[in-house]
C-alpha cells in the first residue's frame, strides 16, 4: 500500500529473506517447497552461498524429528575460546543458545531480532535525527545573524580602529579572516556536537544484534557453512540496504540449484568461536561497567545484566519499527500506553524468563496484610544446612546434611520474621513484621541461582546440592496453596483466642507445574579463584559438557552428580 513507508517495506523484505532461507523445506508438500524456494530466491539476486545454505537447511528441516517450526537448528554445541577469564560469559552463552524457545526465536519461523534490519533502521533514524538537528542549528544561526545586523557594523568599526591604533596594518584583514575561521570552527563543532547527541540518543550498540550474529555464527560452525555470508542477498556479498528500494529480481528454476558449480564458501564443522565482538559490545554498552576488564567475574551478575540489556534492545527495535510504520500517518498511531504494552509483549526475554513474586507483609501487632508483585528474571536461593529436615545434631555427616533444590525452594517461600521493625500503615508505627514470598506467575524458563559465595565469611559454600532432571513441581508454591492466611480471634488450641497465621488447607490438590532441566552452569575452585563450565542438553536428549573451547559428550547422571552446581536452567512443560 502507498501509505506504508518504503524503508519499512524493505526491512520486511530483509527479514522474510532470512526466514525463508533458514526455514527452507518446512512445508509438507514437495511442490510447495519448490515454489517456496523459487519465491525466496526471487526476492534478491542470491549468491551461490545463499543457494547452498538453503539446500542444506531444506535437507535438515525435512529430516527433523519434530515439526521444523519447533525444531532447534543447532544439533550439537560449539566451544568458545577463552579471551582471558571469560569463562563466566562462555558458560552463560552456552546455556542461552541451547534454550530451545530462545534459539527458535532467532533462528526459527519468527523473524526474531534480525541484526541487519535493526542496524539499518538505527542508522536511518540517526541520519534523520542528525538532519533535523542541523536544520534547527542553521535556523538558529540565521535568526541570530539577522537580528544583530546594526550591532555587527559597530563592532567591525571598533575592531578596525583598535587594530590601526596598535600599529598593525594587516591586522584588520587578518582579524576578519580569523573571525570567519573561528565561525567555521564553531559551526563544525556544533554540527559534531549535534552528531554526538544524535548518536547518543540512538545507541549504536545493541546486544540483541550481537547475540543474533553470534547465533548465526554458531549455526554456521555446527553445519560447516558461513551462514552470515550466505544470508547476504546480493551476489557481491553485500546486504541490500534499506535506502536502495529497487531490488533486482531473478527467477532460477529448482533444477538449476542442484547444477550450480560455483565455488561455495565452506567451513570446517565444530570450529570454536571467538566471542570478542559480543564481549566488546557488552563493555561499551555502558550498563556493564562492573564487568569490564579481564578479572574473574560472577556469571550470575553477567546473566542478569545481559538479559536486561538484550530485552531492552528488543523493545527499542519494536518501538522504532512502529515509529517508522506510522511516520506518514501519525494520527493513526496507537496510544502510547498501548504501544508500550506491545513493545513489552515483543520482548522475548521477558516472555521467556520473567516471572512475578508475590511479596506479603503481615504486621504481628494488628495482623494487617499487604502485598505487592515483584518481577524477576532469576531466583537466588540461599544454601544453608538448616534447610534439611531431620538434622537434629550439629555434627552430622555430609550425607545427612545433603541439600536439594526442592528444599531450598520450600525454604524460600516460608514465612519469616524480619530483623528490623518496619512501618505499619494501620498501627502508624514501626512494628515487628513477618514476610513471605510466593510465586504469583511462573516463567517459561526458570533460572535458579544457588548462592554459593558468602561475602560475610569470604568463603565458598561447597556443599553438594541435588536437583532433579525432570518433574520439578512448583505448583504447591503458588500463593493459593502456600501463602499464610491471617487468623483473627481464632482458637489457638488451648481454649483461648489469639491472632496468628496458618497455611490455608484446600480440598483441591495443588496443580502440577513441572519443569525439566535443560542446562547448568557449574563453578570449580574457590571464591577468589575458579572456573565456570556448562552442561547443555540438545534436542535428542543428549548432554554435552562445555569447557571453553572443549566440548565433550556427557550423560544425565554425570550432570546430576557434578559438584559446584551454580545456575540451573529449567523449562516448563
Amino acid at each position: 500500500p502507498s501509505m506504508v513507508p518504503p524503508q519499512y517495506l524493505q526491512i520486511c523484505r530483509l527479514m522474510m529473506h532470512r526466514r525463508n532461507v533458514l526455514m527452507a523445506g518446512t512445508t509438507p508438500n514437495q511442490n510447495d517447497n519448490n515454489d517456496f524456494l523459487e519465491s525466496t530466491l526471487s526476492m534478491s539476486s542470491s549468491s551461490s552461498q545463499t543457494l547452498d545454505l538453503m539446500m542444506t537447511m531444506m535437507s535438515r528441516n525435512n529430516n527433523a524429528h519434530h515439526h521444523p517450526s519447533t525444531t532447534t537448528k543447532i544439533l550439537k554445541p560449539i566451544g568458545f575460546y577463552n579471551l582471558g577469564n571469560t569463562c563466566f560469559m562462555a558458560s552463560v552463552l552456552q546455556c542461552l543458545i541451547h534454550c530451545p524457545p530462545l534459539q527458535n526465536f532467532f533462528l526459527g519461523t519468527t523473524t526474531g531480532h534480525d541484526h541487519v534490519s535493526c542496524r539499518s533502521l538505527r542508522h536511518l533514524l540517526e541520519q534523520e535525527e542528525l538532519l533535523e538537528k542541523r536544520k534547527e542549528q542553521e535556523e538558529k544561526e540565521q535568526a541570530d545573524g539577522g537580528g544583530g545586523g546594526g550591532n555587527s557594523k559597530k563592532k567591525k568599526k571598533k575592531s578596525s580602529s583598535s587594530s590601526s591604533a596598535e600599529g598593525s596594518p594587516t591586522k584588520s584583514s587578518g582579524s576578519s579572516g580569523t573571525t570567519s575561521s573561528n565561525t567555521t570552527k564553531k559551526t563544525s563543532s556544533s554540527s559534531k556536537a549535534s552528531t554526538k547527541k544524535a548518536s547518543s540518543s540512538l545507541s549504536s550498540i545493541c546486544l540483541a544484534c550481537e547475540l543474533d550474529v553470534l547465533l548465526l555464527q554458531y549455526l554456521g560452525s555446527s553445519i560447516g557453512k558461513d551462514v552470515l555470508a550466505s544470508l547476504k542477498g546480493n551476489k557481491d556479498g553485500a546486504y541490500p540496504s534499506i535506502i536502495q528500494l529497487q531490488p533486482s529480481y531473478c527467477t532460477p528454476t529448482t533444477s538449476s540449484l542442484a547444477n550450480t558449480n560455483t565455488q561455495l564458501l565452506q567451513k570446517e564443522k565444530g570450529i570454536p568461536l571467538i566471542p570478542s565482538d559480543l564481549l566488546s559490545a557488552a563493555w561499551r554498552s555502558g550498563q556493564m561497567d562492573h564487568l569490564v576488564g579481564y578479572e574473574q567475574r560472577d556469571c550470575h551478575e553477567f546473566l542478569q545484566a545481559f538479559l536486561d540489556i538484550v530485552g531492552t534492545g528488543m523493545s527499542k527495535h519494536e518501538e522504532r519499527l512502529r515509529k517508522l510504520r506510522w511516520k506518514d500517518e501519525p494520527e493513526k498511531q496507537e496510544p502510547k500506553e498501548q504501544e508500550q504494552r506491545k513493545n513489552k509483549s515483543n520482548n522475548m526475554i521477558q516472555q521467556l524468563f520473567q516471572g512475578h513474586l508475590r511479596s506479603v507483609s503481615i504486621c504481628e501487632q494488628c495482623s494487617n496484610k499487604r502485598s505487592q508483585l515483584e518481577p524477576f528474571l532469576n531466583i537466588s536461593l540461599p544454601l544453608h544446612k538448616q534447610h534439611t529436615s531431620g538434622s537434629t545434631t550439629s555434627r552430622s555427616s555430609s550425607k545427612t546434611m545433603m541439600l536439594s533444590v526442592q528444599q531450598c525452594l520450600s525454604q524460600f517461600t516460608m514465612l519469616e520474621r524480619l530483623g528490623d521493625k518496619i512501618d505499619c500503615p494501620v498501627c502508624k508505627d514501626k512494628t515487628s513484621t513477618k514476610k513471605q514470598q510466593t510465586f504469583a506467575k511462573l516463567p517459561k524458563i526458570l533460572c535458579l541461582h544457588l548462592k554459593r559465595f558468602n561475602a560475610a565469611t569470604n568463603k565458598k559454600i561447597t556443599d553438594f546440592c541435588s536437583f532433579p532432571a525432570t518433574n520439578l513441581n512448583l505448583g504447591p508454591l503458588l500463593p493459593h496453596w502456600s501463602e499464610e492466611v491471617v487468623i483473627q480471634n481464632g482458637n489457638n488450641g488451648d481454649g483461648g483466642s489469639s491472632n496468628g497465621t496458618t497455611t490455608e488447607q484446600h480440598d483441591r490438590a495443588a496443580p502440577n507445574v513441572s519443569y525439566d532441566l535443560i542446562s547448568t552452569v557449574n563453578h570449580k575452585g574457590t571464591l577468589n579463584q575458579g572456573h565456570y563450565v556448562a552442561n547443555v542438553k540438545v534436542e535428542d536428549g543428549s548432554w554435552y559438557h562445555c569447557n571453553d573451547a572443549h566440548v565433550y559428550h556427557s550423560t544425565e547422571a554425570e550432570v546430576l552428580q557434578s559438584d559446584g552446581a551454580y545456575v540451573l536452567f529449567y523449562m516448563r512443560r
